[in-house]
């Protein structure tokens, strides 16, 4: 175990030195989305890209599901070159649909010689059956095709689903994918004709079902030149899990010449998997994939010739391992240009998942045919077969493979994460530019996950197409940024815009608990953030109230100002600095402007703030804040924690560099019965000009959702990026009101309490629901009156003990412990055999 982790990250190093691979190193395209990057969220829920194909015009499909909680739904996406959505495909670039009463969802892609889409994968009735769909160039259902452009067809007695899809010269269509009868799961080949129908020619009936082993899956499908077919997969004879190819005619028969009796496998005697599948320059067949236990897989790379051989010289014996880290690396999908195999998965990171981009350098030679890593299938409403005893193969348990001159490579890898969690690629293309595509599907939010794309151009630099940031011929497009740093009651966002210089006079955001806010006429009109006036004009904003002019030892600094208009502010320590030059108040944009300095030393201090408008107008001068931090005894840092419950400022845990921006603090909850309300709708507004830009929202209501759409007023007419969605976290209204900010710990302690103990069970559940219900009104009365916000703190005190000492049982043992002590030895007792006076 030690030699073979010492071999792992050994070639981890290796591998990662871009230098050292014949394969060419990547690197996300900076003119592709928002650095390289594309997240598309439809449905709100659970949404995923499973396949991805270029057109020859550069545009980009990528297809898969959408899901809103309930049940999931066909999903097909095209992307213009840069990322942005195609307004002349569906509505605003998507297209989907529903095919039966139950989940639906896109596995493969193939596209017609004339630009025509045929997409394959299930649709689920009692169980899933093959769905195939043939869609219009602009994304419209093709109603010459099965039944107004789709077709269920049931292949097994159980789950049925398409994952490789070729169509022939002639526009039939030939789909792999898996069946399941009474025995297992089978590989099942359906070639249909143009119009939908399955093909009687082929196979039994139009369909060849083939059982390997006890239970087979059918990953990928390669149509060579001569018609005849190759699937990639693997299966399982109930103690072993291996990689297999089959190779079929172009009848659907197992092909005699192929491997031994049509089937062929690795030379690896552990577990390996197989799943995309493509040809190199002479013929040879190449498998991504995986092998190794679940929880330790190593990405890999298969080798064989083009009569079903071991590749014996390509990496070890014909398997060329890539260990990319300690944890779970798999390849699902491979493509090939003329010099470079690339493979795209996953590898973990300390248990997060990220986009793995592998390539490898292929022999030069004849060009390259890129197989399909995801593809669809076609079914059709007659003439359709159940599986009931099935024959299956022999175990290939036995099998040794034979061997043949094949190619070593050593590949470069490169891996993309996301921002919030799980990132991992289903299937990848090469554009004709050399560029890689790669779709999948990442997460967004706390179980909530987005169709994800990423573009790698070389690690040299060279550019993508529509990398230019905008110009007068390219095409006006918005997109709407992640929504990150949510609290309770605010969020950070923004956007990107392309468009011609000087053309966008407004952009921001625009949300609303209700699904496509729109920017209403005042928002429409430029009046800023909250509804009111930006301002915008030539007077700077004015700072009306700052900080307050002392603090104690030990207690959290917040450094905060309030302006006369909406602005963004900076500040700076000790001397006053240009604006660009200051830190960015961490909590800003509106009129309420603030930034945590930590816990700062005894002393006095002075910070210089300048803020800038909506309109660019920046206070020429900084607005000095000065502020003592008085020293205080040693009782008082022993009892700080205790005389903190009494206090409204907010006592830090730990020292922060005062130089070093925070993250976004939650601001205390309101409710319509204040002066500054709870939003349920509202925008931003974000200044002027194209390319990326950033929003704050604030004074949300805490659990609740909210939909965001960026927005740009581009020569007076409104354009909108498309949706995302957040969902708010809790606020503990009574105790922030009391103790004036989210932040306190008092508060923290009576968050952390509800999520560990009360939210744990029903009734605890049924207590804070109640809480939330009927608190607001009575936190709003406290927050307005400094005499009652003491006197609730002072009530407050027992229950937040209690809740302190609930989150650490070490500290009630031992403070029990003492008691029982104290009660059992107290002063004056007799000891045994003693009398008493």
């Amino acid at each position: 175990m030690v030699m073979k982790n010492l071999v792992r990250i050994i070639l981890t190093l290796i591998l990662g030195l871009a230098g050292w691979s014949p394969g060419q190193a990547r690197e996300l395209d900076p003119g592709f989305g928002v650095d390289g990057r594309v997240i598309v969220e439809i449905g709100g829920q659970a949404d995923r890209a499973q396949a991805v194909l270029v057109q020859p015009d550069g545009r980009i499909l990528l297809a898969g599901s959408s899901s809103d909680g309930d049940s999931r739904r066909c999903s097909l996406i095209r992307l213009l070159a840069d990322g942005s959505p195609d307004p002349a495909f569906g509505i605003n670039g998507l297209v989907q649909v529903d095919a039966g009463p139950g989940d639906d969802e896109i596995l493969a892609l193939a596209l017609m010689a004339d630009g025509r889409i045929v997409a394959g994968g299930y649709s689920r009735g009692a169980d899933r059956d093959f769905l195939l769909l043939r869609f219009t160039a602009d994304g419209q259902l093709d109603q010459s095709f099965g039944r107004s452009g789709l077709v269920i067809t049931p292949v097994g007695r159980g789950d049925d689903e398409i994952t490789g899809l070729r169509v022939d010269p002639d526009g039939a269509v030939v789909a792999a994918g898996v069946a399941t009868g009474t025995q297992g799961r089978v590989l099942a080949l359906v070639r249909y004709r143009p119009d939908g129908v399955l093909d009687p020619d082929f196979g039994d009936q139009g369909m060849s079902l083939i059982g390997i082993g006890i239970d087979m899956v059918a990953q990928s499908l390669l149509r060579r030149e001569d018609g005849s077919l190759v699937v990639a997969g693997s299966y399982t004879d109930g103690g072993r899990l291996a990689l297999v190819l089959a190779g079929l005619t172009a009848g659907g028969d197992l092909d005699p010449a192929f491997g031994r009796d049509g089937l062929a496998t690795a030379a690896w005697s552990g577990i390996s998997e197989g799943y995309g599948l493509a040809s190199g320059p002479d013929g040879s067949l190449y498998v991504s994939g995986s092998v190794g236990a679940e929880g330790s897989r190593d990405a890999a790379l298969f080798a064989f010739t083009p009569d079903g051989r071991v590749a014996s010289s390509f990496g070890d014996n014909g398997v060329l391992v890539i260990p990319v880290g300690p944890e779970d690396d798999v390849l699902y999908s491979l493509a090939s240009d003329r010099e470079n195999l690339y493979g795209g998965g996953f590898t973990t990171v300390s248990g997060t998942r990220k986009f793995l981009l592998v390539s490898a350098g292929l022999d030069s030679g004849d060009t390259v045919r890129e197989s399909d890593s995801a593809s669809d299938l076609v079914s059709g409403s007659s003439g359709t077969m159940r599986i009931s005893g099935l024959a299956v193969a022999e175990t290939l348990d036995d099998y040794t493979p034979s061997s043949d001159n094949g190619t070593t490579m050593l590949p470069a890898v490169v891996s993309t994460g996301f921002e919030l969690g799980d990132g991992v690629g289903y299937d990848l293309a090469v554009q004709d530019d050399g560029m890689v595509v790669m779709a999948g599907t990442a997460e967004t939010l706390p179980d909530q996950s987005s169709a994800v794309a990423a573009r790698y151009s070389l690690a040299s630099g060279s550019s993508a197409a529509g990398a230019t940031a905008s110009s007068d011929t390219s095409p006006a497009w918005i997109n709407t940024l992640p929504v990150s740093e949510v609290t309770a009651t605010g969020a950070f966002t923004g956007g990107q815009i392309q468009a011609a210089p000087g053309s966008v006079s407004q952009r921001g955001v625009v949300f609303s608990i209700a699904p496509y806010p729109v920017c209403k006429d005042e928002c429409a009109g430029g009046s800023g953030d909250d509804g009111g006036d930006s301002g915008g004009g030539d007077t700077a904003p004015q700072i009306t109230s700052t900080t307050p002019t002392s603090f104690t030892s030990g207690v959290e600094v917040t450094l905060s100002v309030t302006t006369d208009e909406n602005a963004t502010c900076r500040y700076r320590k000790d001397s006053d600095a240009d604006y660009t030059a200051m830190i960015p108040f961490t909590l800003t944009g509106g009129t309420s402007h603030s930034s945590s300095l930590g816990t700062l030393t005894d002393g006095d201090y002075l910070y210089f703030v300048r803020c800038q408008d909506s309109g660019g107008t920046i206070n020429p001068a900084g607005t000095g804040i000065s502020f003592t931090v008085g020293q205080a005894s040693a009782a008082t840092r022993f009892l700080a924690p205790v005389s903190g419950l009494f206090l409204a400022s907010a006592w830090a845990a730990d020292t922060v560099d005062p130089d070093t921006p925070s993250t976004l603090p939650e601001t205390p909850p309101t409710t319509p019965d204040t002066d500054e309300k709870l939003r349920k709708e509202g925008y931003t507004s974000d200044g002027s000009g194209e390319g990326l830009y950033s929003s704050i929202l604030e004074n949300l209501a805490p659990d609740t959702r909210y939909y965001v759409r960026a927005y740009a007023i581009i020569d007076g007419v409104i354009h909108y990026g498309p949706q995302v969605t957040f969902e708010t976290g809790s606020a503990c209204f009574i105790a922030t009101a009391a103790y004036g900010s989210i932040l306190h710990p008092a508060v923290t302690v009576l968050r952390t309490f509800r999520d560990r103990y009360l939210l744990a069970f029903s009734p605890g559940r049924a207590v804070v629901r109640w809480y939330y219900r009927n608190s607001p009104p009575l936190a709003a009365r406290i927050a307005r009156s400094p005499g009652i916000r003491g006197l609730v703190r002072v009530l407050l005190v027992p229950v937040i003990a209690f809740a302190w000492l609930a989150l650490h049982p070490l500290v009630m043992a031992l403070l029990a412990m003492s008691l029982t002590i104290a009660v059992v030895v107290r002063p004056g007792r007799c000891r045994p055999g003693e009398t008493g006076p």
